[in-house]
């Protein structure tokens, strides 16, 4: 995602505008944003952003949301 993060500057910058800043359970701050899932891995998933950038996340970082 860091490699994401640096060629696609406006788009990020427009996702995390957007995204709602919350506490985890151990304390962690993070960011929740929408993406739709268009593949599943063995121990991560490719999911589109808006924006159409594509990102790879962990799939312990996913809550879905609606099936």
């Amino acid at each position: 995602m860091k490699q994401s993060r640096l060629l696609f500057k406006k788009e990020w910058v427009s996702i995390l505008a957007d995204a709602g800043e919350r506490v985890g359970e151990n304390e962690e701050t993070f960011h929740e944003v929408e993406g739709e899932l268009i593949e599943f891995r063995e121990t991560s998933e490719i999911v589109v952003l808006k924006g159409g950038i594509l990102a790879s996340v962990p799939m312990y970082r996913i809550q879905m949301l609606e099936a």
